[in-house]
């Protein structure tokens, strides 16, 4: 339910695998991102809230990232310019890639990548989500044979930073995962994150159902 009293800001950063496999829900976050804002428009507020969007695309590490980018950020703008970068993003894999992907640095990039407005009289509110269908590098998320990182990321993240970072600038963790191959991770982070929330995504039109109702001013 709207809080009718809230007239702060509301920061909203997708954080997505663009990788091959996720080309169908790349394209959708467009459209839950109209429809958060079209949510808060019709609801009763005394002031309507301040919302902005980022994105946050990750792939892989090189040379399984198709010679292209392991991140890649929009930093916090109004629906109509993230829209515009959402269609300048693809999915691309490698032929040699393995199931693992560059989840941590793509979460890194939410604290690193992305500038949160800070409030002044007002109240913010951070969510992130994070939508994946592959766990992250290392033997405790993956425990198939095609991990090129079986010893965890190269980067040398760790979740429990990450954890720790996302509370301390009091970031909300919204997971969206789709298939069975985030189990460990999924654990991991329920453990880690303190304010988080993981849904099962099994079709990207669902994003637009399931999205907007876990933003709460």
């Amino acid at each position: 339910m709207a809080n009718e009293n809230f007239s702060g800001k509301v920061d909203i950063v997708f954080c997505v695998d663009c990788t091959s496999s996720m080309e169908p829900y790349i394209g959708p976050c467009k459209d839950v991102a109209k429809k958060i804002v079209e949510n808060l428009e019709t609801k009763e507020y005394l002031i309507t809230p301040d919302v902005q969007f980022g994105f946050v695309g990750y792939r892989d590490h090189p040379p399984y990232n198709g010679e292209t980018w392991v991140t890649k950020a929009q930093n916090l703008t109004d629906v109509s310019a993230f829209c515009k970068f959402v269609d300048t993003m693809s999915a691309k894999s490698t032929k040699t890639n393995d199931v693992p992907e560059a989840v941590l640095p793509g979460l890194n990039e939410c604290l690193e990548s992305i500038t949160w407005r800070e409030p002044i009289n007002e109240r913010t509110v951070r969510i992130v989500f994070h939508i994946a269908d592959a766990p992250p590098h290392g033997t405790m998320y993956y425990t198939g044979k095609t991990d090129h990182f079986p010893e965890g990321d190269p980067s040398g993240l760790k979740s429990s930073y990450l954890a720790k970072e996302f509370w301390k600038k009091s970031i909300s963790y919204r997971l969206l995962t789709i298939g069975t191959k985030c189990a460990l991770m999924v654990k991991d982070f329920e453990e880690k994150f303190k304010d988080c929330y993981i849904l099962d995504l099994e079709k990207p039109k669902e994003m637009g159902l399931m999205i907007p109702e876990m933003v709460n001013t």
